[in-house]
């Protein structure tokens, strides 16, 4: 006689990947945000410094044309 353990414990809901939303790129280093808004084509951006306390990841904000 067989077993129906395993059949209700697996779910295909695993195979189709967690559905989150994407989030904004972020930096390390001021020279990397330069280097991708350059290879991306934004010419008008600020920097802004996700960090409050001592490190630093910075977040490319466009500014409008």
């Amino acid at each position: 006689m067989g077993t129906n353990l395993y059949s209700q414990r697996y779910s295909y809901r695993f195979e189709e990947g967690r559905h989150r939303k994407k989030r904004p790129k972020t930096f390390r280093s001021k020279d990397a945000a330069a280097q991708y808004a350059k290879r991306h084509g934004i010419s008008k951006y600020e920097l802004l410094n996700l960090r409050l306390t001592k490190g630093e990841k910075y977040r490319i904000v466009a500014k409008e044309k």
